[in-house]
């Protein structure tokens, strides 16, 4: 089975899996999820076949970065956008990458461009509080991009046809 495969076999259950335990209970994840009055709510909320809603696209950034923080890298992989994916070095890089942090922790979480949004892929701004490895600093890119103390991403999720949300992109400047 190709890497893909695997990703795709392990990631969506694992994915799906979390995100009905971060519904059910929210303390299972540590409660570290910024304040109702840092987030946007999605108006509509996407149900699963057994009837329990999948986490809104603000919730699904939230996750990410508490899987971050676990190290859960099957989790992180599954969470990608497929187009992040394409080859086993692609895999490889993101693993390296998500393996880079020490610490992360969320301080704010903002919807940006709202008018630029599509109806599935939003863009927000996300300030998390990063202490990455020393090893890192040697990468292509120091730390990833990402830098000790506090780093601002505009990420861009994308909802896919199955409901789930997944990183499409993570940008230093918008």
């Amino acid at each position: 089975m190709n890497t893909k495969g695997l990703l795709i076999f392990f990631g969506i259950p694992a994915l799906t899996i979390t995100t009905l335990l971060f519904i059910n209970n929210l303390a299972f994840l540590g409660g570290d999820a910024p304040s109702a009055g840092n987030q946007t709510q999605q108006s509509s909320q996407s149900a699963n076949s057994e009837g329990a809603s999948l986490p809104n696209d603000t919730d699904f950034i939230t996750i990410f970065f508490q899987a971050l923080k676990e190290k859960n890298s099957t989790l992180l992989l599954g969470m990608l956008d497929p187009s992040l994916l394409k080859t086993a070095e692609d895999v490889k890089a993101w693993g390296a990458q998500f393996a880079a942090f020490e610490t992360v922790d969320i301080k704010d979480i903002q919807p940006s461009n709202e008018a630029d949004w599509k109806a599935n892929e939003h863009t927000y701004k996300v300030t998390v509080t990063a202490k990455m490895t020393p090893e890192s600093a040697k990468a292509t890119i120091p730390y990833y991009g990402w830098g000790n103390g506090d780093t601002v991403k505009w990420i861009t999720v994308r909802k896919g046809e199955d409901g789930l949300w997944r990183i499409l992109e993570f940008a230093s400047g918008m």
